[in-house]
Order: C-alpha cells, then structure tokens, then sequence
C-alpha cells in the first residue's frame, strides 16, 4: 500500500523530506488517487507529499531530474497523461525512472522490473496461496471472512538497489528481490563440482 510504501522509502533514505505522487489523469487514476491521498493522510509533518496529476509525461521526465535530494518518487497507475495520450504504465513509469536523480518508487503491482527501486506491493506467489487457502476452506464448509493479509510484501529490483548504492541490510524482514545478477560462485558452481568431482 501507498502508506507501507513511503514508510519503506524513508526507512531506506533517512533524509527524505518530500515525496512526489505521480499519476495519471484518466477517471480510474483519479479514483484511484483518492484512496492513495487517505492512506498518506496521516504522515506525519515531517514529509511534505504533493500530488502531480495532469501532468504531460514530457513534462514530468522534465521536471523529476531537478527534484532536490531529500525526495522519493512515488509512482501509481500511468495510463492516461494530462493532454489525453494513452500510455501503458510500465513504460510511463521506466521513462520517469530513468530520466529521475532520485529514487523512484512504485505504489502499483507489476511495475518492478521497470526502473523502480520497489514498493510495498502485490507478489502473486503468497496472494495466490492465500486465494488457495480460502477456496479450500469454503469447500470444507468454512465460511471465511475475505482476507488481503499477507498479499503485499515488499518486493526490490537488486538492479537499482545497486543504482542508488543502497545498504541491503536496511530491507525489512521477508523482502523478495528481483533481477539479481548471479554470484561467481552460482555462475562456475557447476564447472567447479564437476572439475573437482
């Protein structure tokens, strides 16, 4: 969630003042803005969040590079910019990720892989699992209360963890990271077994 999201943002940059929420300006976006706007509500005064919504995506790619240092991107749902153009997220949010000198993060699933350092967001391995454990116990007779728990779970690109030189030790308990380069050693693991065996 947009909440779990920024509380791993500042974990991650101590510093962090400002955070920027991108989003595009289609009716579904500006729905979807609403809820993420009551989730960050309550952040304390500490960091200052402003919304940018109608936005040219030209304009956006323009403006992320001059952010001051203290500030997190946020990114949602890209489909629709200011001036009506249609986008597909992923590649609304690769574009402001590459051009952007300070992190971005996504408030969105399916965009990690795409310039993000990660987010708080849905990994449909555990949802999944989840979504099995709550058929089964309606065919056993159960009636179970409808459950998102365990749903979301911080997921990283080890890519861009490496871009921004940040410290894997300060990733919360069960993070999952994405994109890792393999060791020498998984890399030759093969070679050596077999040149020693």
């Amino acid at each position: 969630g947009g909440r779990d999201t920024l509380d791993l943002a500042r974990r991650l940059h101590p510093g962090t003042r400002r955070a920027i929420v991108l989003v595009g300006s289609s009716v579904a976006e500006r729905l979807w803005l609403e809820s993420a706007r009551e989730q960050l509500a309550d952040v304390d005064g500490a960091v200052e969040i402003r919304y940018l919504i109608d936005w040219r995506l030209e304009d956006i790619i323009d403006a992320v590079p001059a952010l001051s240092r203290d500030t997190v991107v946020l990114t949602g749902p890209f489909i629709r910019d200011g001036t009506g153009r249609d986008f597909v997220t992923t590649e609304a949010t690769r574009r402001i990720a590459e051009a952007s000198t300070v992190p971005v993060y996504a408030l969105t699933d399916g965009v990690v892989g795409s310039g993000v350092v990660g987010g708080h967001v849905m990994d449909f391995e555990p949802h999944g699992r989840v979504a099995a454990d709550l058929t089964r116990r309606v065919i056993a007779g159960e009636r179970p209360a409808p459950t998102t728990a365990g749903t979301t779970v911080p997921i990283f690109d080890a890519r861009q963890l490496a871009r921004w030189r940040m410290d894997r030790r300060l990733l919360p308990e069960g993070s999952v990271l994405r994109f890792q380069e393999p060791s020498l050693w998984q890399r030759y693991r093969g070679y050596v077994i077999a040149a020693g065996g």
